[in-house]
């Protein structure tokens, strides 16, 4: 008994799928007898390339520029003191 699909048999459909694993897996196998690949390395480091700079508390801060700035500073807005605190629960249910 085999199963018919819109394009076929189910048995068509498997020899199809053996055929196909019995070639790659044939293909797998074969070898050409050739030099190996060249093995593959990582890049060779010598020497040490570790940074060499001072500590950054023994660097003395940068001198500021106002003139240069983009935006103007603006303050934080601040809430108001008499303003309730959004995140306190006084009304538990």
């Amino acid at each position: 008994m085999t199963i018919r699909t819109a394009t076929g048999d189910l048995s068509d459909m498997r020899k199809l799928a053996a055929l196909s694993l019995a070639l790659t897996a044939s293909a797998a196998c074969e070898s050409d007898g050739g030099p190996p690949p060249p093995e593959q390395k990582g890049p060779e480091v010598t020497g040490s390339q570790s940074d060499t700079s001072p500590p950054l508390r023994d660097i003395p801060p940068a001198k500021r520029q106002e003139e240069k700035r983009v935006h103007p500073v603006k303050p934080l807005p601040r809430p108001h003191p008499d303003a309730p605190d959004g995140g306190s629960n006084d009304k538990a249910p």
